[in-house]
């Protein structure tokens, strides 16, 4: 049976306290037969928001195990080197 999946962009995925915003998918397949998916994403923590960034993944597993990563970064710079510094440098 056809099953035909369909999501209007963009998608809010809530990671950890956080939000990404999923922008963009643009899939392309490989020589070597392997799809690989680039998404724009952009994240929000509280106030502060990062510019728009590409992520390479090649399934949604991957695409959750990166955003998890990006927002510990995203988190770990708030912290260190403050919420006002932070959002002129990520945003």
């Amino acid at each position: 049976m056809l099953s035909i999946r369909v999501e209007v962009l963009p998608l809010i995925v809530k990671v950890d306290d956080c939000e990404a915003y999923i922008l963009e998918v643009l899939k392309n397949k490989l020589v070597t037969g392997d799809t690989i998916y680039h998404v724009s994403v952009k994240i929000k923590c509280g106030d502060v928001e990062s510019k728009v960034f590409n992520i390479s993944v090649r399934n949604k597993e991957e695409l959750v195990a990166k955003l998890k990563i990006e927002v510990s970064k995203f988190k770990l710079m708030k912290y260190v080197v403050g919420k006002e510094f932070a959002a002129r440098v990520i945003g």
